[in-house]
């Protein structure tokens, strides 16, 4: 009776234990991007928010805004242009990887 239990069971690891190791691979793979992408929109939205305050705030003063605080603002709203190039530019380049398997 053991004799027939064991080709069966050979059979069936031979089809389930590929299938599980697929679906690990899968799930590692979307768990690796749903952190990288909350990572960063967590940060994109922290940057877009910072730019639109400084425009609702350009903007309520006016002008009575004086030259070097309009300065200042330019400088800031640069750099945080210049940051959501680089999240982009990082989300490209992640995005071109190749998935290596754990």
């Amino acid at each position: 009776m053991s004799r027939e239990v064991r080709p069966v069971r050979r059979q069936f690891e031979a089809r389930i234990i590929p299938a599980l190791e697929g679906a690990d691979a899968v799930v590692y793979s979307l768990v690796g991007l749903v952190f990288l992408v909350t990572a960063f929109g967590m940060l994109g939205y922290s940057v877009m928010r910072r730019i639109l305050a400084i425009g609702a705030a350009m903007s309520i003063a006016g002008d009575t805004l004086s030259p070097n605080r309009f300065q200042q603002a330019m400088v800031d709203l640069s750099v945080n242009a210049g940051a959501i190039l680089a999240i982009a530019i990082a989300l490209y380049l992640l995005g071109r990887r190749e998935v290596t398997e754990p």
